[in-house]
């Protein structure tokens, strides 16, 4: 079983549709819910993918789903920047259990990411050649443009209030959250190559 449980906003259904497709796994699990699993983060048994993207994208992007989409009625911003550092903190404290990639390796090559977690996990998948044909054929239609993705918020024509509204918070916490994040991908990093994945 094979659960992908990572921040909204971080490429998450676009890494699945992709799994979906090529991997061959018994159960894959998807979290449908906007916010991502606390609780099974700090669990050790299950296969949790989780994909890390850079704290002011994610952040902006997911106070615009949360206004937007589902009517969010305090303050987004606050509420999107306490949740961003919340599960941050737990993904940190938690590498050791999990599968991590990044926002970049993720939408950049998707099929090196599928053809890792398959080696990882001894999952079968389809022929290498027919997911990278698949994939030219998407770029060459204009699908894989990022508002075609990952990064839909960007057409709101609110999102650069958002921007603005992110830039604006206090310098210390700005601080807090780049230190976060700085820590977070040095964990990545030293989790992947525990791992030996090259993406």
């Amino acid at each position: 079983m094979l659960f992908i449980n990572s921040f909204p906003r971080t490429g998450n259904r676009y890494l699945l549709n992709f799994l979906n497709r090529f991997l061959h796994v018994e159960n894959q699990v998807y979290n449908t819910e906007t916010m991502h699993d606390v609780e099974m983060i700090q669990k050790s048994t299950p296969n949790q993918v989780v994909i890390i993207r850079s704290p002011r994208d994610t952040i902006i992007s997911f106070a615009v789903l949360k206004r937007e989409v589902e009517g969010f009625s305090g303050d987004t911003m606050a509420y999107a920047i306490d949740n961003w550092l919340e599960w941050h903190e737990y993904v940190i404290s938690n590498i050791k259990t999990l599968y991590p990639f990044t926002f970049d390796q993720v939408s950049t090559d998707p099929i090196g990411c599928i053809l890792e977690i398959a080696r990882i996990f001894s999952y079968g998948h389809a022929d290498e050649k027919i997911m990278r044909d698949f994939r030219s054929n998407l770029i060459k239609d204009g699908l894989n443009k990022p508002v075609s993705i990952m990064e839909s918020s960007k057409l709101s024509p609110n999102y650069q209030e958002f921007e603005q509204e992110f830039d604006s918070q206090d310098p210390e916490l700005l601080s807090v959250i780049n230190e976060v994040y700085s820590d977070l991908l040095i964990a990545v990093t030293k989790r992947q190559k525990a791992l030996s994945i090259v993406v």
